[in-house]
């Protein structure tokens, strides 16, 4: 058995693509000859009202939970740090890898681990690349350049959820560079008949009737570029709905730019949802207006689903989206171009089966879930070895 820890600041609310990536990655490979556990966050109050223990499990998966207090960055970053460290040197019977799910926080603390237990192997992925990336994240830091350079000493292979990511840190100097994309689960993520979504959307939405409905899910943040999609709402000329799925800092922000464009009755916020993929069997269309992605999993999962997608003309999302073929790009800052590219996908079925269809196909193709394990399991094998040799 290969015995591994994932270790990733947040986890419970499944509210990003990193989460949910995190626990499906984890989910197939436990039924690939690994044993796997958790170490991450949760907000206490989250803990105390849901009834989360320390010591738990999480979609049958062991998990450790340090506890953190809303609202506390600097705080939050010192108790993930601390509590980290030590909870990975008391679990150090356990694994023989740590694998870490973002460069400039869990893969500082798996650094740090590293120095401390040289026998283990480091495995630190970086979930995101353009001017919002982990890349970016890590050059705030002060020293930042002393910071990679110790992570370059500590950390046995980086991995990169795309070329874009791969060449950034190529670019930035990191050494041991594997690329393996985010994973779909394709039996769970899959088209519903028309029926079907018609049941679904009655059952989120209820009798509100609307000729069409659009969804967004991710992280509510600016990079995002959520008001570029909600200026395409107000423009379009279609009787469409959308829905906002998940959560962020930048919430508030959005809602009050709803109401600044006066399409209260055309957006609604549905916050974290653990059956995120009735969401996207409901739509008629999914918009990512991203400035900033690794490997959009929301993207995926809509793909997956056999979802019309538009997204950002940004080079993460292009490695996904051929245009016209499998879905379509927009001029990142034109809502205009946004409004046309969801106009033509909603009034003409022909062309919406067209796009449903080839997009389902490149993510059975490329991204489904058992390829990506298959890959991080070839992975640990040989960091496995490298492990025993060095005890």
């Amino acid at each position: 058995m290969i015995n591994v820890v994932h270790l990733l600041p947040h986890l419970d609310s499944q509210t990003g693509g990193m989460e949910r990536q995190a626990l499906q990655v984890a989910t197939a490979l436990s039924k690939k000859n690994c044993n796997v556990v958790f170490v991450t966050c949760a907000d206490w109050t989250r803990m105390k009202r849901d009834r989360l223990r320390s010591i738990d499990q999480f979609g049958g998966i062991p998990i450790y939970r340090i506890p953190t207090i809303r609202g506390w960055r600097l705080t939050n970053a010192f108790l993930f740090l601390f509590g980290g460290i030590v909870s990975l040197i008391t679990l150090r019977r356990r694994y023989t890898i740590v694998h870490a799910h973002q460069i400039h926080t869990s893969g500082i603390i798996t650094g740090v681990l590293k120095s401390l237990l040289p026998s283990k192997s480091a495995i630190v992925k970086n979930p995101g690349g353009g001017a919002f990336g982990d890349l970016q994240e890590m050059e705030k830091f002060w020293g930042h350049s002393i910071l990679k350079g110790f992570l370059l000493r500590m950390i046995d292979v980086f991995v990169g959820v795309s070329e874009e990511t791969v060449n950034e840190m190529a670019d930035a100097g990191f050494q041991r560079v594997k690329l393996i994309p985010n994973g779909v689960n394709t039996k769970l993520f899959v088209p519903v008949s028309a029926e079907e979504k018609l049941e679904i959307r009655r059952a989120i939405l209820g009798p509100v009737a609307h000729d069409y409905v659009a969804v967004f899910v991710g992280r509510l943040g600016p990079e995002k570029n959520l008001l570029v999609l909600l200026d395409a709402i107000a423009e379009i000329e279609l009787d469409v709905f959308l829905l906002v799925v998940g959560e962020g800092a930048q919430r508030e922000e959005v809602q009050r730019y709803v109401r600044t464009k006066k399409i209260q009755q055309r957006v609604a916020f549905w916050g974290t949802v653990n059956d995120v993929h009735r969401f996207y069997q409901m739509a008629d269309v999914f918009v990512l207006p991203s400035l900033s992605e690794g490997l959009p999993n929301t993207l995926l999962e809509a793909m997956s689903c056999g979802i019309p997608s538009v997204g950002s003309n940004i080079n993460s999302i292009r490695s996904v989206i051929d245009h016209k073929h499998n879905g379509y790009l927009f001029k990142n800052d034109e809502s205009q171009d946004l409004a046309e590219a969801m106009t033509k996908i909603l009034t003409d079925p022909h062309l919406a089966r067209f796009l449903s269809v080839n997009a389902r196909k490149i993510v059975e193709e490329r991204f489904s879930l058992d390829h990506v394990a298959h890959e991080y399991v070839r992975l640990y094998e040989s960091l496995d070895k490298a492990s025993l040799d060095r005890m």
